[in-house]
């Protein structure tokens, strides 16, 4: 690294032989380098900062919608030099799994899909593998938010519905910090891809030596082979997962399940049931324990239910974690254990629908996956540094994809060492008296609160069309508007109904957005445009939240009746 005079008495760096900045005016050229990659609104990642002067132009340029990441390599050998930088932006070595949540997801959420990368000059010469990394793990992420968004459009209603139908269960069912370290033995975690079904036999000589989890679906090829899990882990509200649990008469296992799980799936189980928040739904963890009188603990997970039961796993146990069946990939081009009910054998025709790829497998192979199982394989390696766990983990997969961060070891081998003594899986809790009288007040008031929003919610609509003017609001508009903004805020508060909102404000929040060069007019029909629907969605999703609010309050009557 050298550090050379430019023709303007300035500075630029050459490095290996590769100058990193223009030799006559650095400045100029980071002006007219920002001039050209700048875009309004973006979250932009710059691949490189040399001596920081194109960093310098780019942040002359952000404002409050749009953000800077700047991702160098030798951030450490830059420090020996006078650099142009500013705290106004984030400035790391490099983007990894383990980071990447701090300085890329909530960017990534906040402008959704408009991010924009930018290599400096001569740094994917220098640093071609870090690039491709980077770059990676971006489309990576990018990919998993149309997962996400798509997931929250389709099921937002679903949710709604099915956290409101749990409340019912959940009052007379535990909340999951009642299992907080009550176990210190080792626990397996069962999902249903391929590689699952060479391990039944080990696992069924070993039930009574460990803790036993199944991943939702999983379920149905445990129960095939005989073996009751002792815990089943369910999350997803769609109606093809409640198939997987409808014909079930459980008898010994638990379930857990989260409050937007299909409330349905209840009703296959006998024993002590438990339930959790979703790490997504936290904002619902003041208004759920006021409601139910009870504490309840969020749990970090990702994009599948196998997620969530590694995070279960560690905390209802201080015992060693093995994983096993998470293929995350179609080995043996199947897509699950046997006598999962989706079980099939793919063909290029499926292969094609999905957008299947190869990565590096879990014996150093490549194998056949898709964009649904890399968030899944994300989410795990994510987990294994978020859960701080007092024992090892261990992926016994012996198959599928590679997780990293994670131990290897087979299966046997993991249970010669771990499981070797018959344990107590007591699940008995002490008995809470359940005051049914105050439940049924707090669902009367939450009903009152819908109506406060409707009425609300008809104020400002009401506002809108009596304004009379087609360019400008008028004062007496406007202060409606505000008031109506401000009760609607306080109210929402009050009442369970993100989930079915939280569609309406990616499109509030992406749909509107001002554009360059916007008339007076432009902007007077984008914000009544925007005040319209945002106004109609939300006294759709009040209206819909109210009803299936009423229909459990007529549940309980009929139950206490």
């Amino acid at each position: 690294m050298e550090k050379v005079k430019t023709k303007t008495d300035g500075f630029t760096l050459k490095v290996n032989g590769y100058y990193l900045h223009s030799k006559y005016n650095p400045e100029r050229e980071a002006k007219q380098f920002a001039e050209q990659y700048f875009k309004k609104n973006h979250f932009h990642i710059l691949f490189g900062n040399g001596l920081g002067y194109i960093t310098k132009a780019l942040l002359e340029k952000i404002n409050e919608k749009s953000s800077l990441l700047v991702v160098d390599p030798i951030k450490d050998e830059l420090k020996q030099f006078e650099m142009h930088n500013s705290n106004k932006s984030n400035f790391i070595k490099q983007l990894t799994n383990e980071n990447y949540g701090t300085y890329l997801e909530a960017n990534l959420d906040n402008f959704n899909r408009k991010v924009t990368i930018i290599s400096s000059p001569n740094y994917e010469k220098l640093f071609p593998t870090e690039y491709k990394e980077l770059l990676k793990l971006v489309k990576a992420k990018l990919n998993l938010n149309i997962i996400n968004e798509n997931t929250i459009r389709s099921f937002a209603e679903t949710w709604q519905n099915n956290y409101i139908n749990n409340l019912f269960y959940a009052k007379r069912d535990y909340s999951m910090n009642v299992l907080n370290k009550k176990f210190n033995c080792p626990v397996v975690i069962a999902s249903g891809g391929p590689s699952l079904t060479k391990q039944i036999p080990l696992l069924k000589e070993n039930l009574e030596r460990l803790i036993l989890i199944a991943s939702g679906s999983t379920i149905n090829t445990l129960l095939s082979h005989g073996i009751e899990p002792d815990f089943v882990i369910s999350i997803d509200g769609g109606e093809k997962n409640y198939e997987h649990f409808q014909q079930l008469e459980l008898k010994k296992s638990h379930l857990i399940y989260s409050m937007t799980n299909h409330h349905k799936i209840r009703e296959s189980f006998h024993s002590n049931c438990f339930f959790f928040l979703s790490n997504e739904f936290v904002n619902y963890k003041d208004i759920i324990e006021h409601t139910l009188d009870k504490e309840v603990p969020i749990i970090l997970g990702g994009g599948s239910v196998a997620n969530y039961a590694f995070s279960i796993a560690s905390y209802i146990s201080d015992g060693p974690i093995a994983i096993i069946g998470q293929d995350l990939a179609y080995t043996f081009n199947k897509t699950h254990a046997e006598n999962n009910k989706h079980y099939k054998v793919i063909d290029d025709r499926y292969r094609e629908e999905r957008g299947m790829f190869y990565v590096k497998g879990y014996n150093n192979e490549y194998v056949l996956t898709d964009y649904a199982f890399l968030s899944m394989k994300e989410s795990f390696e994510r987990l294994v540094n978020l859960v701080k766990h007092e024992n090892s983990i261990f992926n016994c997969t012996e198959g599928g994809i590679l997780l990293e961060g994670y131990k290897h070891e087979a299966f046997d081998s993991f249970c010669n060492k771990y499981a070797v003594k018959k344990i107590q899986k007591d699940t008995s809790i002490t008995y809470e008296i359940i005051d049914y009288e105050d439940f049924t007040e707090k669902i009367k008031e939450e009903i009152l609160n819908y109506n406060r929003i409707i009425t609300c919610l008809n104020m400002g609509l009401g506002a809108l069309a009596n304004n009379k003017s087609n360019v400008t609001f008028s004062k007496n508009t406007l202060g409606k508007l505000k008031k109506v903004d401000e009760e609607i805020r306080k109210l929402c508060s009050k009442v369970s109904m993100s989930t079915i909102i939280n569609p309406i404000t990616i499109d509030i929040l992406k749909n509107y957005q001002e554009k360059e060069g916007e008339t007076t007019n432009e902007t007077f029909n984008r914000i009544y445009n925007q005040n319209i629907e945002l106004y109609s969605r939300l006294l759709e999703a009040a209206t819909i939240s109210k009803k299936y609010t009423e229909n459990l309050l007529r549940k309980l009557k009929f139950w206490k009746g």
